[in-house]
């Protein structure tokens, strides 16, 4: 029997095909990349599986592997510097991807343009690149995970996150990472419920990796539920004895115990367990941080001297840089700016001097000037600080992120209290993170110069209460003992 098929209908197969055969390039699942070597790329698939699951040190081996066969493989350089534990390793693979954009098609070469700008801190151009990805690969979760990354992560906006999390949770199916940064954002959102319940949604899809675990941990931490959180901590080593962070996790409890000798026992475990120097230049931070928390800064800077000595060591000036950084910062929160002052000033010589990667270097400039206007208010020069903050205003190629948008607004609302502007010092403030302890000191102490005493006790007490360790809560308590 013939089957018959009139020109109308050929034309209608014909176009159908044509449909077909476009379909991969506008409504993708996945973006493809360019490789010589489909054993390469084989690599590189294991290789970011890993990495979304927070397992550097393996997938560095894959991205390594990767590009071991194939060289100019430019989004394996890309994503080999995003598993780097060196910033040197970091700039070295990310530089090498941004090369070889000219080589690539338009939906890689977006990508790694979006790669760029953020290096570049420019916000607009970033997010330019990867609406661009959006509209091209719609069903790609990936695209939408990174939108949600750049409002969580650089901005702090929790609202804006939401929407693209919730996106590539639908889109990734099943085995979705995204519940972790998920229920990082409802907690950010203080939707402490539906936080959780994204975290043992993490644990049910993840069972067999740390890091649903180590999530977990850090939200229960944040909750004031210590002896579970180290549970999950400890859980999270047993999946995996080779990573390092639930160590940190372990410890901060501690810290917030009020079990100092046994936080410090731990983070020098995470020092002595890790085989790369990122984790092991955290862990002295820590060390440092706990001293500073228990009120003995003069110890918190013996062990940051033992940071830029290790940095020296390894010759790895931007590590040498934040040491001064570190100090300069310490010692100007405790009393001692004309010292801090040393520290500040050979932070930017560093930055000056040795070889840093040019965007970078920017940005460290940045927060060395931030640094320096720091120092200033500390000293009472009002006008010098507010020169230095004028030269930070001048890094208009540069876009801020959520922490220098909180450190700007602390130092002008700082700046007008000193002034006795008290009503724009609590504008500026109120403009801050809230949620940042030193935010709440400088709040502490303006309630106070306003006679608002009870005000001041109440902001003091919101201190106390922190369930986060980091420089910043350790530099409040350290302040309000």
């Amino acid at each position: 029997m013939k089957t018959h098929i009139s020109v109308s209908q050929c034309c209608l197969l014909v176009m159908m095909i044509l449909l077909i055969a476009f379909l991969p390039e506008t409504l993708a699942q996945k973006m493809a990349v360019t490789t010589s070597s489909d054993k390469a790329l084989l690599h590189y698939c294991k290789g970011k599986d890993m990495l979304q699951l927070e397992k550097y040190a393996d997938a560095r081996m894959q991205f390594d592997s990767a590009l071991s066969i194939d060289p100019d493989f430019a989004m394996a350089c890309i994503l080999r510097a995003e598993s780097s534990d060196t910033y040197d390793d970091f700039f070295l693979y990310s530089n090498k991807g941004i090369a070889l954009v000219d080589k690539l098609p338009l939906s890689e070469k977006n990508f790694i343009l979006y790669v760029k700008a953020n290096h570049e801190r420019n916000w607009n151009k970033k997010m330019e690149y990867l609406t661009f990805l959006l509209e091209f690969y719609p069903n790609d979760p990936w695209f939408h995970e990174m939108a949600g990354d750049h409002y969580f992560y650089y901005l702090k906006n929790y609202s804006e996150a939401l929407p693209f999390y919730l996106k590539a949770i639908e889109l990734g199916g099943d085995k979705s990472t995204v519940y972790g940064k998920l229920g990082a954002n409802y907690q950010g959102m203080k939707e402490y419920d539906k936080a959780e319940e994204a975290f043992l949604k993490f644990i049910q899809t993840y069972s067999d990796e740390y890091l649903p675990y180590n999530e977990y941990g850090k939200f229960l931490l944040s909750r004031g539920d210590h002896d579970n959180s180290v549970t999950q901590f400890q859980t999270a080593l047993e999946k995996d004895p080779h990573i390092t962070y639930p160590y940190k996790g372990i410890g901060d409890n501690y810290i917030l115990m009020g079990e100092y000798d046994k936080a410090r026992e731990t983070y020098q475990r995470l020092y002595d367990t890790s085989d790369n120097s990122l984790d092991k230049y955290l862990a002295i931070e820590f060390l440092a941080y706990s001293w500073l928390h228990q009120g003995d800064a003069g110890k918190a800077l013996v062990r940051l001297n033992d940071y830029e000595r290790m940095a020296i060591d390894n010759n790895q000036p931007v590590n040498e840089i934040r040491a001064n950084f570190l100090r300069g910062y310490i010692l100007c929160e405790t009393g001692n700016p004309d010292e801090a002052q040393k520290y500040i000033t050979k932070s930017m010589a560093i930055c000056k001097e040795k070889a840093v990667d040019e965007e970078f270097n920017k940005d460290l400039q940045l927060w060395v000037r931030i640094m320096n206007c720091n120092v200033q208010l500390q000293k009472g020069d009002v006008i010098t600080a507010q020169k230095e903050m004028a030269q930070c205003e001048k890094m208009k190629d540069r876009d801020l992120d959520y922490d220098q948008i909180n450190w700007k607004n602390q130092l002008c609302g700082r700046m007008e209290m000193q002034k006795g502007n008290f009503q724009q010092a609590m504008s500026y403030l109120l403009k801050a993170d809230q949620d940042n302890p030193m935010t709440m000191y400088y709040k502490a102490l303006l309630y106070e110069k306003m006679g608002q005493n009870e005000m001041a006790d109440e902001m003091k007490q919101k201190i106390r209460q922190v369930r986060n360790f980091d420089l910043y809560t350790a530099t409040a308590v350290n302040l309000i003992k």
